[in-house]
This record gives C-alpha cells, structure tokens and sequence, in this order.
C-alpha cells in the first residue's frame, strides 16, 4: 500500500539514497551527471532563496515499509496560499503502476488540510515522463513564461504547472 511519511536527514538518509540512486535516469537526464552523496545529502535543506529550510515538508513514498519514492513541498512559495513541489521520484520498478498517482494525491490532501488552496511545480520539457503525468493528475500548463535553466552540464527549457485543491 503506498502511503507518505515525513522523512529526516537522521532517520531516512540512506533510503534516501537508495531511492536517489535507483532514479540515475532521471539525474542523468536533469544534469548529465550522478549526484554526489553530499548533494543528496543537501536535498533536506533544498528550499528557494529566502525561504527557511523549515518550510520544506520532505515525504518520503513507501510501499508498505519499504522506500521507494520522495514528494518534497515547499510551504506557501510562490504564493502564501500555495505548495510547490520541487523534487518527485519514483523508482522505475513503480512506476506506472499507480504510485506515483497516489502519493500525489496523498500529497494534496495533506496540503488542503494545512490550508493551502493550490500545489505549483516545474517539468522539463525533456522529462516527457513528467510532462504527460502532471495533466493525467489533473495539473495545467500555466502560461507563466519560464527561460529555460542551467542544470550542471544541461539546459532545459521549462513548464510551470498548478492544480487548485
């Protein structure tokens, strides 16, 4: 049964980067490269400028006890009455087969039930997983111009989307 649970740097680090390691498609994709156990390691402080790391609400996915996934949301970014998710994976051995939908909307449950009346992300364009998901759960393109971005050694160009709860 798939379900969330906050996560920590303490308790969680290692099926952590077990899961961050499983999804190396996704970071080959993004960046061209493996992150580092440092970087992942900096995933549980990897909020937007100015925010305070405590506004980041880290889950992580399970399959009964067993990791294999992470949804983090940021509080109230861009907006105060919004969430935004800055980093979801699943690994491939779930994927397409339900879990990814159900955290998702574990997700949002979680956020309207704390108050927060939309959820925001950003897909690459290169993520063609990502951006045929995101409408199946219900999200739209925004027409939010985006420049595309540097990830290490890739540049992508970039698509908001944003469901209302």
């Amino acid at each position: 049964m798939i379900h969330l649970q906050l996560i920590n740097r303490a308790n969680h680090l290692k099926a952590l980067e077990a899961v961050v390691r499983a999804c190396a498609d996704y970071s080959l994709q993004v960046d061209g490269e493996l992150p580092t156990d440092a970087e992942i390691n900096e995933l549980f402080d990897d909020v937007p400028p100015e925010y305070p790391v405590e506004a980041l609400v880290p889950f992580g996915v399970f399959d009964d006890a067993a990791m294999v996934g992470m949804l983090w949301l940021v509080r109230g970014y861009p907006e105060s009455d919004t969430a935004f998710i800055p980093l979801f994976l699943v690994v491939p051995d779930h994927r397409g087969r339900g879990a990814g939908r159900a955290a998702v909307a574990q997700a949002e449950a979680w956020a309207a039930s704390v108050g927060y009346r939309r959820i925001k992300l950003v897909a690459l364009h290169a993520n063609e997983g990502a951006m045929h998901f995101w409408p199946r759960v219900g999200y739209r393109a925004t027409p939010q111009y985006l420049p595309a971005k540097q990830f290490k050694q890739k540049c992508h160009e970039r698509t908001e989307f944003e469901k209302t709860l």
